[in-house]
């Protein structure tokens, strides 16, 4: 049509909705992408900064459109990063919405969460110093059997409030046969020497070296 775009419903599937939520969470546009998300979820009426969201064709329950684990993932993390008690909050809503176990999104029509999804409360709370409730998400992660990675470890050993807690994390990454490579362990020495905390900070340099992991300068 004279060589310019035409808008056809059926031409909507989750892959513009997830294009669509990555673009708004580039621009940190919390609001957008809290529309969008509704508008995939087939929620209608949901009022967002004053605007209100429509659905999307074929979306809803049964709809062939469904918001995948992705979809709440960036979301999540476009909230984590704007950040402040708006964007924590926003992000633990997305979270909280999401199903635990498989058996749960089948009823509840909710993707479930990965290790993506929990990587990215753990390390949004404990950047908020709420250490608790960054180690009770952590708990709930081990509950529903959702291995951890190593960008587990480094925002929990960040809230740590004991070096005997450093210990246990560490302990617990080789029982896991999880490895931290330089950025990780330097992710994490930079975090304690920030709080004064330099016995931890030179214990962790210790123990990176005795994991074979060679410090940079």
């Amino acid at each position: 049509n004279g060589g310019g775009f035409v808008p056809r419903e059926s031409a909507l599937n989750i892959y513009t909705g997830t294009a669509l939520l990555q673009a708004h969470a580039m621009k940190g546009d919390l609001y957008s992408v809290s529309r969008v998300l509704a508008a995939l979820e087939g929620r209608s009426g949901v009022l967002v900064n004053g605007i209100e969201s429509a659905p999307w064709p074929f979306t809803g329950s049964y709809g062939s459109i469904q918001p995948d684990t992705k979809c709440y993932n960036i979301a999540m993390a476009a909230a984590a990063k704007v950040g402040g008690e708006e964007g924590l909050e926003m992000a633990l809503a997305f979270f909280d919405s999401m199903a635990n176990t498989e058996a749960s999104s089948e009823k509840n029509r909710k993707p479930v969460k990965n290790a993506v999804s929990y990587n990215t409360i753990i390390n949004a709370l404990s950047n908020a110093g709420r250490s608790v409730d960054a180690f009770r998400v952590f708990g709930k992660m081990q509950e529903f059997r959702v291995k951890p990675t190593k960008y587990t470890y480094t925002p929990l050993i960040k809230a740590c409030l004991t070096d005997n807690d450093i210990q246990e994390l560490l302990y617990d990454m080789t029982e896991k046969n999880i490895k931290g490579d330089t950025v990780t362990y330097n992710t994490m020495i930079r975090s304690l020497c920030e709080k004064r905390r330099w016995t931890e900070a030179s214990r962790l340099v210790e123990e990176m070296e005795s994991r074979g992991v060679a410090p940079d300068s």
